[in-house]
């Protein structure tokens, strides 16, 4: 494991919080705090994949009606094949 240094300013701001959190200990309140944000780091990176097939798929003209009839297809493909198994 290795140590970060933190300022005084810093540990007191996250004494607070951890106070006003509900947390035992600022280790508690500052792990809380780094999985949120990395959550949310990958909700926006999800976000911006979306945005990024919606797009292609408008480039193509494709609906979203095509998308489903096409996964139906391909799931209905998978449970033949799974049946023959």
């Amino acid at each position: 494991m290795k140590t970060i240094q933190l300022s005084n300013a810093i540990l007191k701001k996250l004494g607070e919080l951890r106070q006003a959190g509900g947390y035992e200990t600022i280790t508690q309140g500052l792990e809380r705090a780094v999985d949120h944000h990395l959550l949310e780091l990958r909700r926006q990176r999800a976000e911006k994949v979306g945005k990024k097939i919606r797009k292609k798929l408008q480039e193509k003209g494709l609906t979203e009606d095509d998308i489903l009839k096409d996964f139906e297809i391909y799931r209905e493909k998978l449970r033949q094949d799974n049946a023959a198994t």
